[in-house]
């Protein structure tokens, strides 16, 4: 996965760029400013985080948008799903931008805000170990 985060970004700025040409009175053209301005930090480091962006945006440019806006982890395929395991089953993880946790995509970008934690993590907020694929 040499240079996912590069990849990730292509296709980030051309699904955004693309949407935000069709459809110019949407947020979508501030997500893209934004993108374009801050470059290649708007994308996490975690691999975890950077697949499921990758398979986001994958598809057509109307479905990418949709579903990198409003896809939940939980709605992932089984293989993406962040899990991790507490109290004997498992959970899907949520993502932490300093202090908002969300289970979105979306919050998987940091759109210009400069957030300084990031990461997996439960619903209340606290860091989580995710699960890793061979050992599901």
């Amino acid at each position: 996965m040499k240079d996912l985060d590069l990849v990730v970004y292509k296709k980030l700025l051309h699904s955004l760029g693309e949407y935000s040409e069709k459809l110019p009175a949407t947020t979508t053209v501030t997500l893209f400013r934004q993108v374009l301005e801050n470059g290649l930090k708007v994308v996490p480091k975690d691999e975890v985080a950077l697949e499921i962006l990758d398979y986001v945006l994958s598809g057509s440019v109307p479905k990418s948008i949709q579903d990198l806006l409003n896809l939940r982890f939980e709605d992932l395929p089984l293989e993406l799903r962040p899990l991790y395991k507490e109290d004997g089953s498992f959970k899907v993880a949520f993502w932490k931008n300093d202090s908002v946790v969300s289970d979105k995509v979306v919050s998987l970008i940091d759109f210009g805000l400069n957030i300084k934690d990031r990461g997996w993590c439960d619903e209340k907020g606290d860091k989580v170990e995710l699960i890793e694929k061979e050992r599901r």
